[in-house]
């Protein structure tokens, strides 16, 4: 990783932080000022919705502020994954190449998203 690149990163997560972080923190102290003494169970369910929220936002939004995603050219590779993914009913959708190398030297394939849409 480069210093431009990891100062880019830097801002990035900065404005990450504040354009969601703040909001949540904001209604985290809302939901436990006006829950009262079962402010937990308000907050437990905050999150758990949150969760939810954050699994669609982070894979189509976030992550691509931060890597670039194109199609995997049609060949040996996608045919085999595309194969891979049939034979145990992963509900494969979309098949990108990503140039991770530029920030890590240790991750060569991940998968992500949610529901049927992987």
């Amino acid at each position: 990783m480069t210093i431009g690149l990891y100062i880019k990163d830097q801002i990035k997560g900065l404005m990450l932080t504040i354009i969601i972080g703040a909001p949540v923190i904001a209604i985290l102290i809302k939901i436990t000022s006006w829950g009262g003494p079962n402010f937990y169970i308000y907050v437990f369910v905050f999150i758990v919705i949150l969760t939810f929220i954050m699994m669609w936002i982070v894979p189509n939004f976030i992550m691509p502020l931060f890597n670039k995603y194109t199609d995997l050219e049609e060949g040996e590779l996608k045919t085999g994954i595309q194969k891979l993914a049939k034979s145990q009913a992963f509900p494969l959708t979309k098949l990108f190449s990503v140039d991770g190398s530029t920030r890590s030297a240790h991750s060569n394939a991940y998968l992500f998203g949610f529901g049927n849409n992987k």
